[in-house]
């Protein structure tokens, strides 16, 4: 069985930062039937302390199975070059090492909202696009040639990715509710570049609980990969039960225009009254 648009995500799929006293072994028995499955791509962040668990769950599988590694990266918006390229060149260290490989295949960069001093360079598209240019430039001093990946917090993010070709791809938050780098991606497949859609059932509060099949339950997801543009949907397994019912959804995509029908429903939303 060969499953291409998916992505496993590991922040919580095991014993980490997050949730530090988690049974490790649904999970890591999760991601080796996820590749013997045929995933091929993992995404992983060293801040998270789980790639320790990917490491051992891979060291279960096939030798020969090449897996895409990508690794974030979270740097402040107005940190110095120094300070940027040592963090860079940490983080991918750390993850090698970690992971037990010799290079990184992607990085995913994130601007670091609760470091960025200066707010107003978040909705400053110039400033977006300086940093972007020189993040990626750093990554690709690090060798290896790895993908950059851009996390794409909102529209101005997007908007600073497209104007600059260092950029590989682009990652967001994407799911029916966070619905608006949907509206970006027909833009980001004429820019010939993949996209990542990160929190597809938004840390499963999407996931409905009362429907009475697995599909309808993960719909959220099958919704993601309606959009031709969405390469992959990252989503973190933590039982080989669960992944089982990833798989399906994922191999049942809503049509397109289900897509569509929702995204201009989300766009002429009314907005909420904040308090």
């Amino acid at each position: 069985m060969t499953v291409t648009r998916l992505c496993f995500g590991t922040s919580t799929f095991a014993a980490g930062r997050l949730i530090p006293d988690k049974d490790s072994g649904p999970g890591i028995a999760a991601l080796a039937a996820a590749v013997d499955a045929g995933i091929r791509m993992i995404h992983s962040n060293p801040k998270l302390q789980t790639q320790w668990a990917i490491r051992e769950a891979l060291s279960r599988v096939h030798e020969d199975v090449r897996i895409r590694h990508v690794v974030k990266v979270e740097l402040p918006l107005g940190a110095s070059e120094h300070e940027a390229c040592e963090l860079i060149h940490a983080r991918l260290t750390q993850s090698a090492q970690n992971l037990g490989i010799d290079r990184v295949d992607a990085v995913t960069i994130e601007i670091d909202l609760k470091r960025t001093r200066d707010r107003a360079l978040l909705v400053d598209v110039d400033a977006l696009t300086a940093f972007y240019d020189f993040t990626a430039k750093q990554v690709a001093s690090f060798g290896g040639q790895p993908t950059v990946f851009a996390y794409c917090h909102s529209p101005a993010h997007l908007d600073a990715c497209l104007r600059t070709t260092q950029i590989g791809g682009f990652a967001a938050q994407y799911n029916p509710v966070e619905a608006w780098p949907g509206l970006y991606l027909d833009r980001i497949a004429l820019s010939d570049r993949p996209f990542l859609a990160m929190a597809p059932l938004r840390r499963s509060l999407l996931v409905d609980t009362a429907a009475p099949t697995a599909r309808d339950r993960l719909r959220s997801l099958r919704w993601v990969l309606g959009h031709p543009a969405v390469t992959a949907a990252v989503i973190t397994i933590s039982s080989s039960e669960h992944l089982l019912e990833v798989i399906d959804a994922a191999q049942h995509p809503l049509r397109l225009d289900q897509v569509r029908q929702h995204l201009e429903a989300w766009r002429h939303a009314p907005v909420p009254n904040q308090p």
